[in-house]
């Protein structure tokens, strides 16, 4: 029998002073590369945990596979339809008591939260890029590198698969008023470039 999942507060204050790198699922995921994440932790958006498993990671990068959408279906299920959750591999699983708690019941490491009680957020609708921007602050994380998330660097709301998703425009935002300075957006692009922006979208040439 599997263990309980655990609850989200576990992970508070586990990377004091780290750079957490927050991945979405913009067009430019399909440039991404290991090294763009730095060695902190990680915590990848939705459909994206798959792009970023295959770059295998070293197992000491902590990899958090945020699935706060769910996929709708109210009753424990192994395997989730849709676009948007996605089993990973060997990611932690973070799931939403209101929205994807049913979601994977069974995988293991899988941690549980709650948007307004355990991260501060206004509601529990809150975007998942918003609530893991909270979470790496509760981890202690001194600061933040976002990459692919071209709604907001580019204006370009299709996802890496050339879907258009209009809430990502609505997600991009939101986020800039719970960046700090120290932040930045990273953009990737062919052959390894990239293009940087700091934590007010202003360019610049993105930290090592």
């Amino acid at each position: 029998m599997p263990q309980p999942s655990q609850s989200i507060r576990e992970l508070f204050g586990r990377f004091p002073g780290r750079i957490c790198a927050i991945v979405g699922s913009g067009p430019s995921l399909r440039h991404v590369r290991a090294a763009m994440l730095g060695a902190g932790p990680v915590i990848v958006l939705n459909r994206a945990i798959r792009a970023v498993e295959a770059l295998g990671l070293a197992t000491p990068v902590a990899v958090f596979s945020m699935q706060k959408d769910g996929c709708g279906v109210r009753t424990p299920h192994a395997d989730c339809p849709g676009a948007v959750t996605r089993r990973p591999h060997r990611a932690a699983l973070l799931v939403s008591r209101q929205e994807s708690c049913e979601c994977l019941p069974d995988y293991r490491p899988r941690y549980l939260f709650d948007a307004v009680a355990d991260l501060g957020a206004d509601a529990w609708w809150e975007f998942s890029a918003n609530c893991a921007i909270r979470l790496a602050r509760l981890m202690g994380c001194a600061a933040l590198r976002l990459l692919s998330f071209d709604a907001a660097t580019a204006g370009d709301c299709t996802a890496d698969d050339g879907t258009r998703n209009p809430a990502y425009r609505a997600q991009a935002q939101r986020m800039p008023p719970l960046l700090q300075p120290g932040d930045f957006w990273i953009e990737p692009q062919a052959e390894g470039r990239v293009r940087g922006f700091f934590h007010d979208l202003a360019p610049c040439e993105p930290a090592a």
